[in-house]
């Protein structure tokens, strides 16, 4: 069956053709140009979210590293953090002695300050907290403090990260 358009273009079944008349060829190259372009688009922005990810990988993943090369850098720490959680609870028990603890049930590193002082939170077996401050200085000094103490003097919490 055939079907006349007022431009001469012909369909199918009595259907005018959406993609004949004039300018056809021009309207098919240019819907060609542009899905390319958007795939183009597309596979670029796919290629910019992935090298992005992957440099926020690479960069958090080294900062541990980075940190624990530097010079000068806490000795006493450095050693904590090479030891099992079980021998980390043992050395906390130890230096919380003077404390209500009774022994040492979890250990959390918060971070350190500049002048490399390692803040640590423990958790005792009377569900005691405490902060320990582990101070860059050739014997290792430490600090340990009531978490509630913390909380009142400085306005931060134990167990979270600084």
């Amino acid at each position: 069956m055939r079907s006349e358009k007022g431009d001469g273009s012909k369909g199918q079944k009595g259907l005018p053709d959406p993609f004949s008349g004039p300018g056809s060829k021009q309207k098919s190259r240019m819907s060609l140009f542009l899905s390319q372009t958007t795939m183009k688009n597309l596979a670029v922005t796919k290629l910019c979210l992935g090298i992005f990810n992957t440099v926020i990988f690479i960069a958090v993943g080294c900062l541990p590293a980075f940190s624990a090369s530097v010079p000068n850098f806490n000795p006493t720490h450095t050693k904590i953090l090479a030891l099992s959680e079980a021998k980390r609870s043992e050395l906390f028990t130890m230096w919380a002695k003077g404390e209500n603890c009774g022994s040492v049930t979890r250990t959390f590193f918060q971070g350190q300050s500049q002048d490399g002082t390692a803040f640590w939170s423990i958790q005792c077996s009377n569900r005691m907290v405490y902060q320990v401050a582990v101070y860059n200085d050739k014997n290792g000094s430490t600090r340990v403090l009531d978490c509630g103490t913390l909380k009142v003097i400085a306005k931060l919490d134990c167990f979270t990260k600084y």
